[in-house]
């Protein structure tokens, strides 16, 4: 399988429903190899609130280029490293006192794009794009992790 051009929605949860009212999700196992630094040529981040065209953004990103290897919504990665934090969607977020605010643990967002892009083979990736819009609340924490990291802002005009 060719993850670079093929698995827009790989970590998303599959059965999105399922999760929304049991709050279960696949558990995923990283090594993590924090002494090889996760560096792609650039890393795109969209955020912005919902309907206001992060997802055209992305679709006309992603297409614009052979080599780029993109994350529509990768929900799952990031509960997989915040369960408790990172879940505000499903039935079990009060439970975990899940919110969207900065991540506390910002030394596991490093581990995460290190296993991202090495140990799941896509450090060869000339971009990352990923379209999360709940990113919008932790762009220091992700700076910290990729400092070169650019963020697109989608603004949703109301009138």
């Amino acid at each position: 399988m060719d993850l670079l051009h093929e698995e827009d929605d790989l970590f998303k949860p599959k059965h999105f429903l399922k999760f929304m009212l049991s709050g279960d999700f696949q558990r995923l196992r990283f090594e993590s190899n924090s002494s090889v630094k996760a560096n792609p040529k650039s890393s795109v981040f969209i955020v912005g609130c919902g309907r206001s065209g992060t997802t055209l953004c992305y679709s006309l990103l992603k297409d614009s280029s052979e080599n780029v290897f993109g994350l529509d919504e990768p929900r799952e990665l990031y509960l997989n490293f915040w369960t408790e934090q990172f879940d505000v969607w499903s039935k079990q977020s009060f439970d975990r006192k899940g919110q969207l605010s900065s991540l506390q643990e910002t030394n596991k967002l490093g581990d995460l794009y290190n296993s991202l892009f090495n140990d799941l083979g896509l450090s060869e990736a000339d971009s990352y794009l990923e379209k999360m819009p709940e990113h919008l609340f932790r762009v220091p924490q992700v700076l910290e992790a990729l400092p070169a990291a650019k963020f697109i802002y989608m603004q949703r005009d109301w009138m």
